[in-house]
Formats: C-alpha cells, structure tokens, sequence
C-alpha cells in the first residue's frame, strides 16, 4: 500500500448517502464533539456510484456534520472490489433486556413468522436466505424469523427487529452466535441476534434504493484507511467553490508529507474509543 493510492476528496454532503442506520445519540454526542474541536480528525471511507458515494464506514461522523448544517465532506474514495477491502458481518449481543419482552415483541411484529429451530439448522438457513435473522437465547434456545419477498423487504423488517431492542439494552457488536462463550464477557446476556452476510452488490443495491441496513451489521476492515488528518470544519462549512477546496486540501497534504507528518501502520491495532 503506498500513499499515492490514497484518494481524498472534499465533495458535496448531498453527494454522499449512507447504508447503514446511525445511533442518533451517538450522532449528537459526537456532534456536539465536532462543533466544540472545529475539526475533522478521519475522514469518512466511501465507494463510488456515479455521482453519488456510499459509506462504508463512518455512518456516524457523516449523520453528526450533517447535524451541524456542514456544507461540504471530506471524504476517502476507495476501490469497493479492492482486495484491501474486507467485508464481514456483525451481530448483536442484547444485554439487560427481559426475554420474554423480546421474544413476545419478535412475535408480534407485522410481517415475520417466528418459529424455533436447531442451530446448526438456523446457519444453514440464514446463509440461503431462507430466514431473515435468528436469535439465540442465553438458555441455548434458537428463534428463526421469516419474512420479506425480496432484499428491501427483509431489510425493513431487519430494522424492525433492532428497534425492538434499540435505546431498551445494551447492545454489543460480536462475531459468535455461541453464547457459552458470549456469556464469559457478558454474564446478563439477553439473547445474541445473527445477521445476514451481505454482499458488496447487495449493499450498493439497497444504498442506492433508499433502503438502510440495521446499524452495525455490516464490518468493513479497510487497509489504508487515513486517520488523523485533521480538517478544519470553517474551510469546508464555507461558500468557496469545491475545485478550491480540493486545490487548498491538496496542498494540506503535501505540507505534511514535506514535513513528515505521515506514518503506515501495517499491523492491526487495539484502538480504545473516546
């Protein structure tokens, strides 16, 4: 990975849609962060589609300027297909909700057909696309749920099944359905709910149609990701045409190549969050 193969770009916010739901108080914390420091640190990484950019990852930085009425975003364009593109899945660990709540809301809701299932029988399903979701309790217990005649059906109904739990639990982005192990980290574990594996078509598909996906389902790991640059939301909020922004964004860079102000990380790193 060299630094050439690096794009960035100051483009219009309207230009740029998300594919993922966002966390509206994580957007206002970090809204509120974002006006108090008047700088961008990393900028959001997007793919991509005619004129348009999809997110891949920085939902929440996108949401939050918006907030703030920024009129233009920095931006990493990246190659989607690129083999330093990685693209996995989420699921979610509910912790401090009543099962039965859950559980009974699941059934309730318009659309799905609930109905108990082995777990390795639940894998297979989810990964033909017969079910939707599955949940498995912290009793071992294995919920399949059905629904949706095509990919934005499902994905609505996906999203009706988060806000089930949304602002009620915790909720935890885990990689396991075993909850034996989930339970060593997480002894009030709820329940663990297993997403879909999407694809990268599937998720340009349902950007580009309107359609959000649940937040944090989707694990983009992504080598050569820019951290730490620093852009002044004053330069990007203002009226100056977005060719000059480009030329004054251009010129930031090379300043801090010249002056060294660069480092590659080749190994993945343990990051704590603010």
């Amino acid at each position: 990975m060299k630094l050439t193969d690096v794009v960035l770009r100051v483009v219009h916010s309207t230009d740029v849609i998300g594919h993922e739901e966002v966390d509206p108080k994580r957007v206002e914390r970090l809204a509120q962060r974002l006006q108090s420091d008047g700088i961008l640190k990393s900028p959001p990484v997007v793919a991509e589609a005619g004129d348009q950019y999809v997110v891949l990852d920085g939902a929440t930085r996108v949401a939050a300027l918006r907030e703030l009425g920024i009129r233009d975003l920095l931006v990493q364009i990246v190659d989607y297909h690129a083999p330093n593109i990685q693209l996995h899945a989420w699921f979610h660990a509910i912790i401090g909700m009543a099962r039965d709540g859950l559980v009974k809301g699941m059934e309730d809701l318009e659309g799905i057909e609930v109905k108990s299932m082995d777990l390795q029988l639940a894998r297979r399903a989810l990964s033909l696309r017969s079910i939707l979701s599955y949940l498995v309790l912290q009793d071992g217990t294995v919920l399949g749920a059905k629904g949706g005649m095509n990919l934005e059906a499902q994905v609505a109904l996906l999203n009706d099944i988060v806000d089930l739990y949304k602002g009620q639990a915790e909720v935890y982005r885990v990689m396991t359905d075993v909850v034996e192990d989930l339970l060593e980290e997480y002894p009030d574990l709820t329940a663990v709910v297993v997403f879909p594996s999407y694809s990268r078509g599937e998720i340009m598909r349902t950007s580009l149609n309107g359609a959000k996906l649940p937040m944090g389902v989707t694990r983009h790991t992504i080598s050569g990701r820019v951290l730490g640059l620093n852009v002044d939301l004053v330069m990007l909020d203002s009226d100056i045409p977005l060719e000059q922004k480009n030329v004054w964004l251009d010129s930031l860079i090379r300043r801090k190549i010249k002056d060294r102000r660069v480092r590659f990380y080749q190994e993945p790193v343990f990051r704590f969050d603010e």
